[in-house]
């Protein structure tokens, strides 16, 4: 039994779990994928898998894990990140695998999961919002929300930090960006974070995991219609309102509007909180690259680079080969799904030295964690800057700061997500918070 299987199921055989014992002869990543004890520490595992199989076939999927594969086939022009394409798909469709209500709803689809012209036509309409000027406006407002959290937590001398920060910070930020209430979303319709978590555009796939992701869809798609609805007679320098005007010149319809807003909400949230959580876990366990960032805060940029490598909040992302074609000699077949494995990917030895080692000073750190080609995540400065912010502010403020648990708890039906992280430091005088 490895060294992974040792840890995470001390006295017992690999033969004695299914996973494990299936890997003896056939490591890949998909036993393991829902395995939740095994994903909470998944980068020994990865080694191992980069080493005997980095890109192999299971059933109708092929799995890549390193570097230059993953990075190849997120750029390639004919793998499209719509998975409409997909064998799969277009077969459960074929066979009414999949209710008619459910293909409906494939019709909704954010330009994250359509490609040229639409994708291209969709992202022009909401880029200009993210220019680096754009993000800069929205620094002293994340500087403000941190900044309460902590004056609250500071006398207790303990906050549990993704419920108090991770959580509510970037979704204040992206209402704020997008000119909606982000009251709705921390109070009465807040949608859990487990439903953030689910693919909220349903996917290719059947069964209760479908069933729920359109559901999710469902409340979000009504719950923007009345915010489109609201801002039509209140335009204001945010998003929507961009969006509406670009409505207005005929350039995006309603109905993609909605879209867009439920992508920015779930995608501009869920990274940033595994960026701050993982990053404060790694910080934590780091403590020489936690001192060397507080007496150092100008290296807050490369510290959050080196944590969306070392600890990717996305670990994997999903794409559909549009036609016949090869991917560093590998042959993909027309409507075959490709599952990418960014996390593998950014410990990749053949691409980083040294590659289980955090450090916040690591140079040509070009990760895989934000997606490569024209798919390349258009929310990456956003994200950046709130993990700038947060990283320097716990950095300077936190005292003595120690995990209540090791490892945090993890979040069972999600992929390696931190769902709690308790910390104490300590206490903040009075004097200090005047």
């Amino acid at each position: 039994m490895g060294l992974i299987e040792k840890k995470l199921f001390p006295g017992k055989k690999a033969e004695d779990i299914p996973a494990l014992a299936k890997a003896e002869t056939e490591p890949t990543i998909v036993p393991f994928f829902a395995d939740h004890q095994i994903m909470v520490e998944p980068y020994e595992l990865y080694q191992r898998l980069l080493r005997e199989r980095p890109v192999h076939q299971l059933g109708e999927t092929l799995v890549m894990m390193n570097y230059a594969d993953v990075s190849a086939a997120l750029r390639h022009p004919d793998v499209s990140s719509d998975d409409q394409h997909g064998v799969g798909q277009q077969a459960k469709i074929a066979s009414g695998e999949l209710p008619q209500n459910l293909i409906d709803t494939l019709g909704q689809r954010s330009f994250l999961h359509r490609d040229p012209p639409d994708h291209t036509r969709l992202r022009g309409v909401v880029s200009e919002m993210f220019t680096p000027r754009r993000i800069e406006r929205l620094r002293p407002i994340a500087q403000q929300i941190v900044d309460e959290v902590l004056d609250k937590a500071a006398p207790r001398g303990e906050i549990e930090l993704v419920e108090e920060l991770a959580y509510p910070l970037p979704i204040k930020v992206i209402c704020t960006m997008l000119g909606i209430p982000a009251e709705d979303h921390l109070g009465e319709v807040a949608w859990k974070r487990s439903q953030l978590c689910c693919d909220f555009e349903a996917p290719a796939g059947a069964g209760a995991c479908l069933s729920y992701s359109a559901g999710v869809q469902d409340e979000m798609t009504l719950y923007f219609d009345r915010q489109i609805a609201k801002k039509r007679d209140n335009l204001g320098d945010d998003l929507l309102s961009v969006m509406l005007e670009a409505e207005a010149r005929g350039e995006i319809t309603t109905s993609e509007i909605n879209d867009t807003c439920r992508l920015m909400v779930v995608a501009g949230h869920e990274t940033t909180i595994g960026l701050i959580a993982n990053g404060m876990l790694a910080l934590l366990r780091n403590p020489d690259q936690l001192q060397l960032l507080r007496d150092k805060p100008e290296l807050a940029a490369s510290a959050v680079e080196e944590v969306l490598r070392y600890d990717s909040p996305i670990q994997f992302t999903r794409r559909v080969a549009a036609k016949d074609l090869e991917i560093n000699g590998t042959r993909v077949g027309k409507g075959t799904p490709i599952m990418l494995w960014l996390a593998s990917a950014n410990r990749d030895p053949a691409r980083f030295p040294d590659p289980d080692r955090f450090d916040i000073t690591r140079t040509d750190n070009r990760h895989l964690e934000f997606g490569g080609g024209i798919h390349y995540c258009l929310g990456a400065p956003l994200a950046r800057m709130q993990g700038e912010v947060v990283f320097t502010t716990l950095a300077r403020r936190l005292v003595n700061p120690q995990l209540v648990q090791d490892p945090p708890t993890y979040m069972p039906e999600a992929v390696h997500a931190i769902n709690d992280m308790a910390l104490t430091f300590t206490p903040e005088p009075a004097s200090a918070l005047a």
